[in-house]
């Protein structure tokens, strides 16, 4: 009998010492998992919350739930790539007249031009070094300015004119602006695939694009460089988004993929530094 009673205190002690144990774990599990989350994120004082201390790469953005496909809200537009259209700098060392930037058609229903000037711009702003001319050709003058422009300089060509309408036959007084961005003859491309690039930034701002207030969005514009060896810098933001914590956070989910480029090459194959834009926020110019 006295056996059996110290069998069952046994036993029941036992029990005890494992459920004290297991709340022992459970409680300090709860410390440690709100200890990560205080860490992983941050507010800021633009009133969204940012996760500021964990970039998630394609693969293991897959294991994270957002319940809502990966996908951005549709009132926020993201891009990367060069500011303006492109033209590379061997096309435009071959250009000789305003014809050349503009369809065959087009050029034909041209009667005669009143100027023809070369600009050189600040982002898309004018600034004032500039070439004038007039005529529908660049004057040697305009050509050597064309030749001196470097790699990711934007530029804009300002043409005005008259035209013949090609269906009624009246003459009309027009004009063609051309904005444009010089880019190496080989671009700097993500290793992965300009994709992968749009859908690595693209998992990691979706849950915040949706807390957004879409009212006080603005179109943001980061720019950065990708060197000669695939690295990135000189990453700036040219025009906030309305969001002190998201343009942070889009500088350091492009920093994050340093050393993932190829970087750009000119017409003779060797490596050089381009200039590229990430477009994100409100759609704009």
């Amino acid at each position: 009998m006295k056996k059996s009673i110290l069998l069952i205190v046994t036993i029941g002690l036992l029990s005890f010492a494992a459920y004290s144990m297991f709340l022992r774990n459970d409680a300090t599990k709860e410390v440690a998992d709100n200890s990560l989350k205080e860490e992983s994120t941050a507010n800021s004082n633009d009133g969204t919350v940012v996760e500021n201390s964990i970039v998630y790469t394609a693969d293991e953005k897959s294991d994270v739930d957002y319940n809502i496909d990966y996908g951005l809200s549709p009132d926020f537009f993201l891009e990367v790539g060069p500011r303006l259209n492109t033209i590379t700098k061997e096309e435009l060392g071959k250009t000789t007249s305003f014809a050349d930037f503009i369809a065959k058609e087009h050029a034909q229903s041209i009667v005669s031009y009143k100027t023809l000037d070369v600009i050189l711009l600040d982002d898309t702003e004018l600034t004032k070094t500039r070439v004038d001319g007039k005529g529908g050709n660049f004057s040697e003058e305009q050509l050597n300015f064309l030749k001196s422009f470097d790699y990711s300089t934007n530029i804009l060509i300002w043409a005005e004119y008259t035209e013949k309408d090609q269906r009624t036959g009246l003459l009309q007084d027009n004009h063609w602006t051309p904005y444009l961005t010089i880019v190496p003859e080989t671009q700097a491309e993500y290793k992965d695939g300009h994709e992968a690039l749009l859908n690595y930034l693209t998992e990691n701002t979706a849950e915040v694009s949706f807390e957004l207030d879409k009212d006080k969005l603005k179109p943001g514009r980061i720019y950065f460089t990708i060197t000669q060896d695939g690295k990135i810098s000189n990453v700036k933001v040219n025009a906030t988004c309305g969001f002190d914590s998201i343009d942070k956070l889009m500088i350091n989910l492009i920093r994050f993929t340093s050393g993932k480029w190829e970087s750009a090459k000119n017409a003779e194959g060797e490596k050089v530094n381009q200039d590229l834009v990430i477009s994100f926020g409100r759609m704009g110019c």
